[in-house]
Parts: C-alpha cells; sequence; structure tokens
C-alpha cells in the first residue's frame, strides 16, 4: 500500500481534507467508478484499515468533488479539474473518469444531481476542444467532433471547420 494511500484514508476518514489531492485524482475516480479494479485495491485497502466504509468514503469523495470540480457557476474547463495546457490525451482520459463516475445510470436516486454533474463536464470538454475559456489545443478534436446541425454540407456531418463544431 502507498504512502499516499494511507495518508488520504486517514485524512478522509477524520474529514480534514479541503481538496483531493490533483495528482491523484484519476486514482480516486477509477476507485468511484470501479472499485474491483486492481489498480483500486490500495485505496480499498487503505480504507478497510481506518474503518471507513465504501459508503462513507464515497459520500465524502463525491462532496470533495462538488467543491472542487462544480462550485464555479457558469461551468468551467476547471470542472475537469486539469490545467489548461493540459495534453488532449490526458483531457479525454479524465472527462472518461469523471463520466463514469457521474453518469445517471449510476445515481438512480439522484438523476438530476447526476445530470447537472454531467452536462458540466460536456461543457467543460467542449471548451476543451473548442479552445474557449484560455483552453490550448483548439484543433486536436475537431476532426472527430459532429456538427451541431443535422446535415453539413460543409463535411457531411463531419466538421473540421470551426464555425459549425
Amino acid at each position: 500500500m502507498s504512502l499516499w494511500t494511507q495518508q488520504f484514508a486517514q485524512a478522509l476518514r477524520r474529514e480534514q481534507l479541503k481538496r483531493l489531492p490533483p495528482a491523484h485524482l484519476d486514482a480516486i475516480l477509477l476507485w468511484l467508478s470501479h472499485p474491483e479494479n486492481p489498480q483500486s485495491a490500495d485505496l480499498t485497502e487503505a480504507f478497510s484499515r481506518v474503518d471507513l466504509s465504501r459508503d462513507t468514503a464515497s459520500r465524502r469523495i463525491y462532496t470533495l468533488l462538488d467543491q472542487q470540480l462544480f462550485s464555479g457557476s457558469p461551468p468551467a474547463p476547471t470542472t475537469l479539474g486539469l490545467a489548461p495546457n493540459t495534453a488532449p490525451e490526458i483531457v479525454k482520459q479524465r472527462y472518461r473518469r469523471l463520466m463514469q463516475v457521474y453518469h445517471p445510470d449510476r445515481h438512480a436516486t439522484k438523476p438530476l444531481w447526476a445530470t447537472q454533474r454531467t452536462e458540466r463536464i460536456n461543457l467543460a470538454f467542449d471548451a476543451h476542444r473548442r479552445g474557449s475559456h484560455g483552453w490550448a489545443h483548439p484543433t486536436r478534436y475537431q476532426k472527430l467532433s459532429r456538427c451541431a446541425k443535422r446535415s453539413c454540407s460543409n463535411c457531411g456531418n463531419r466538421c473540421a471547420h470551426i464555425g459549425d463544431i
């Protein structure tokens, strides 16, 4: 078990955290979405050692994520919890992890809450892809994006032009 997981579990148990550690946010998101994943075993063991149940740990982590990622209005690129100059591949991985964690199907008792989070995650990811809100890499994803129009005469609905994506 790594030192950061021990320290994190102890601080979470004592409710001493103000923020989740940015360097380990992906590992925490993986634990929330796939606790059975072997890469999540360290966190599961650390929580067990400090007598922190999965439900309690999850609830506390979601509270911290809400404060850290979703407190601002309007939605900002910081919703992804990444710096503006982060590589597009890392941004896409974080986007996928956040969508796995917050997908409304995973939160049957709180669908509105989950839908609001996924909408903000989508807006932040879209802002990154477009290069707006100070985000870099405006053209890396354009060819993968779909046009907002049902049919685009410029690209046959596979846009590579900034005005339509």
